[in-house]
């Protein structure tokens, strides 16, 4: 092995290893990307499907009380005839 070739060797290693790096710091970038994308998903879930607190729950106790206000609105109307 000659000096040009031991430089064309030391330019393409210091290309692998960029690129490794670059590799590396992508990951890091996706995994946290992935972790607000969870973050996200779970508030929604919680603040829209919760059965007990959530927007679930809001849309739930509007429709009880529209049910037992359309019941009442019947049983007048079947009391009279």
């Amino acid at each position: 092995m000659n000096q040009a070739d031991r430089k064309e060797f030391d330019l393409i290693h210091e290309k692998i290893d960029n690129i490794s790096h670059t590799v590396n710091e992508m990951k890091v970038d996706a995994d946290a990307q992935h972790m607000m994308l969870r973050t996200d998903i779970k508030f929604i879930k919680e603040n829209m499907f919760d059965p007990h607190t959530g927007l679930w729950a809001e849309s739930n106790t509007y429709g009880i009380c529209l049910i037992r206000d359309i019941q009442r609105k019947l049983k007048k109307f079947l009391y009279f005839y």
